[in-house]
């Protein structure tokens, strides 16, 4: 099996599970796998999620919905979901769901 573009990396002794996606775009073409890693993400059983889109420019609005979907579901299992991103995609955030998600600004 061929390694995930979007790879998720475990800090089990700080209880954190971080997926992370590369640049620089997040494009519709990308949706099943951003899905498949956002369901291993929250697979992971860690109290803290991280989606890590700082090197992307550009995103479509299917993977924002997907981000959105996964940080409902880590919140309903009382689970901490943090979104990294740099002010270009954390404005867009911003914009689309306001407060929904908590977003860290990164570059």
């Amino acid at each position: 099996m061929a390694e995930s573009k979007f790879p998720v990396s475990l800090d089990v002794q700080g209880q954190k599970a971080t997926l992370t996606a590369p640049g620089p775009h997040l494009e519709t073409v990308d949706a099943d796998e951003f899905e498949a890693a956002c369901g291993k993400l929250l697979d992971t059983g860690q109290p803290s999620l991280v989606v890590d889109v700082t090197a992307v420019q550009t995103i479509q609005s299917m993977l924002i919905g997907e981000i959105a979907k996964t940080k409902i579901i880590a919140s309903e299992a009382n689970r901490k979901f943090v979104l990294v991103a740099n002010r270009k995609i954390a404005d867009i955030f911003r914009m689309i769901l306001s407060d929904l998600v908590e977003i860290e600004v990164k570059g």
